[in-house]
């Protein structure tokens, strides 16, 4: 846990200020917390705290491949001229900075430091410098020159890793020892899969690394709100912008752009999920504009014609899942990027993509044509549906059946809240956006499709009986209980009435419903089904949902609550404090942290927490 924030102090910008945000040896995870920058698919971590043999762990893959936990790169075992035997090491001391891994090793006779940096997505680059006692004669027992090439790893690449021999130079007792580490994806051709950035086996990786991050920092200190401009706040925040550059993954076979994937640490995750893109390029969009940029093309690239987005794209594109999209959010993340780069060229490419994709939940997901649109799917299977609205074990959804559109398209028997109110959401920003290009028969249209479904919401979708939003069956037959974040996400669209607002944030602040340790979970802790542990998105707090109701509760002037939940979930949520990591997701009870370590979307919303300003102003 981190501290309560204080009054605003100055506080350093420089990488050496945040030593160990995040724990990258060896041993302490599961699944080695390695070092990403540059949008690189191989990465590197500290040995084990209790080994002594130099040297970084890698290279470690997010995909199938190369994580071979006994490799070290940047290895300079020392040894006497006279007996050619490896000096013995008395001391190793290893940790990590934003963007750079360090060492200290010291033995007999010998003391050396090392650090490792990205120079591009497949080079990274280890220097080592030797300090040797006056008068002592030691040698370099240079690493072995390595080469090898994996089996193919998704029916698309495969890996090429090459270990430079090393470049010596020396100057009196201090010896510079410089090597690059190229680990690249390769065609199935064996072919390499992209061409290396001019100059990357040259560069000095560890200053650029220095003053990439230095920039980094002073740009995210300047986002933050004043009373997290402290040590402590400065440090967590670092921590959540080096798990989002750590997922950060360039172009790769089918994938077109950069982009982020849900998870380094799983090997389920090597992919780009729609919905996770847009939360991501929204925390980005102040912070780093052109990843964000990238982040919304990757999705983008891969459109149907009739507008739909797939689930998830993979670098094998065979792989992606078609079977079902993700709840609209493309525009919320856009206005995010325009807000903080007024990018009218970018803005003009990705409107009829984005106009496209909204005309699509239209056209496949109103079953009955009354002007509410329902979750569903290409397949007709339920599982998929559930997939859609990103939350796949709702119990919202336990007794749903599915409904055929024709043409290839299902819908659930029910119209969800959530979905019509990013609907909402998704139609005003698009108006905006017609308006700043200039047409206004596309800003008039949208704008009136926003005011007739926000008003649909508010007369359909909330249940007096609960006081809560809530899905309802398409055959008349009521309301589904068991709510979740689909009761608060009216409020934070801006269309719930003030009667209605005041209902559900009743509801938000009982102790005994929402209102948790952790607060917000993913359904309601009054339900027989509630599990905090092992639910899922039946009990867990998801921090994208929960972040949604803090915006929503100020939205609606509720600003105490909010202010209350926003701390408790900035307190509370385990991961936050020290060098742990931050997870998929939360037990509302305890805040231990579940499922998934280094999550992308749970740092982009920890973050947006953060900051002085939000996504939330976006729209009216």
């Amino acid at each position: 846990m981190i501290v309560t924030p204080v009054q605003a102090l100055p506080v350093g910008v420089q990488p050496a200020d945040y030593p160990n945000a995040l724990d990258r040896h060896v041993g302490r995870n599961a699944r080695p917390n390695a070092l990403h920058d540059q949008g690189s698919w191989c990465g590197y971590a500290l040995p084990a705290e209790d080994d002594l043999r130099p040297g970084f762990v890698g290279p470690i893959s997010t995909a199938d491949g190369i994580e071979d936990l006994t490799l070290r790169v940047g290895l300079v075992p020392l040894v006497s001229e006279r007996s050619s035997v490896a000096l013995p090491v008395s001391r190793i001391h290893s940790w990590s900075l934003p963007g750079q891994l360090r060492q200290e090793v010291s033995g007999p006779g010998y003391r050396l430091e090392s650090t490792l940096a990205f120079a591009s997505a497949d080079i990274a680059v280890v220097v080592t410098r030797v300090w040797r006692e006056s008068g002592a004669r030691l040698g370099l027992l240079e690493p072995s020159h390595a080469e090898f090439e994996t089996h193919p790893v998704d029916g698309a690449s495969g890996y090429l890793y090459l270990l430079s021999r090393p470049e010596v130079t020396t100057a009196g007792n201090l010896d510079t020892v410089r090597t690059t580490v190229e680990c690249r994806y390769t065609r199935a051709d064996g072919t390499p899969d992209r061409a290396i950035p001019a100059g990357s086996r040259d560069a000095d990786a560890v200053e650029a690394a220095t003053q990439r991050w230095h920039l980094r920092l002073r740009r995210l200190q300047g986002l933050l709100a004043p009373q997290w401009r402290t040590r402590e706040g400065m440090q967590l925040a670092t921590k959540l912008v080096e798990t989002l550059y750590g997922n950060w993954r360039a172009p790769r076979g089918a994938l077109q752009f950069d982009g982020l994937l849900p998870s380094s640490s799983s090997p389920d995750y090597d992919g780009f999920w729609a919905w996770d893109s847009w939360k991501h390029a929204a925390a980005l969009a102040a912070l780093d504009p052109p990843l964000a940029k990238a982040q919304v093309q990757a999705m983008f690239a891969r459109q149907r014609e009739d507008g739909m987005v797939p689930d998830v794209i993979y670098a094998d594109s065979q792989a992606d899942n078609w079977r079902n999209s993700k709840p609209p959010l493309a525009a919320w993340a856009v206005a995010a990027i325009l807000a903080a780069d007024s990018d009218r060229d970018f803005l003009a490419a990705i409107y009829p993509r984005l106009l496209a994709y909204h005309r699509w939940w239209w056209q496949a997901r109103d079953h009955d044509r009354d002007g509410l649109a329902e979750y569903g799917s290409t397949d007709g299977s339920l599982i998929a549906a559930r997939w859609e609205s990103g939350m796949d074990n709702a119990e919202r959804f336990a007794r749903t059946t599915m409904r055929d559109n024709g043409a290839g398209q299902w819908s659930m028997d029910q119209a969800s809240p959530d979905l019509n109110a990013y609907l909402v959401v998704d139609a005003m920003l698009l108006a905006r956006f017609a308006t700043q290009l200039g047409n206004k028969a596309d800003a008039r249209l949208l704008q009136s499709e926003a005011s007739a479904l926000a008003r649909r919401v508010r007369n359909h979708l909330f249940d007096a009986a609960s006081g809560l939003f809530a899905d309802r069956r398409m055959d008349g037959a009521g309301f589904i209980g068991h709510p979740g974040p689909e009761t608060w996400l009216p409020l934070w669209a801006g269309i719930a009435t003030p009667s209605q607002a005041r209902s559900v944030a009743r509801h938000l602040a009982d102790p005994g419903s929402f209102n948790t340790l952790v607060p917000f979970p993913s359904l309601s802790r009054a339900d027989p089904a509630f599990d905090a542990e092992r639910g899922y998105w039946r009990g867990p707090v998801w921090i994208d949902q929960a972040y949604f109701a803090v915006e929503g509760l100020e939205r609606t002037g509720h600003r105490e609550l909010a202010r209350s939940t926003r701390d408790r979930l900035l307190r509370h949520a385990a991961g936050l404090g020290r060098d742990d990591p931050v997870y998929e997701n939360y037990d509302p009870l305890s805040g231990r942290g579940l499922n998934a370590a280094n999550f992308s979307w749970s740092a982009a919303h920890f973050l947006l927490l953060m900051q002085s300003t939000s996504p939330k102003r976006l729209w009216p």
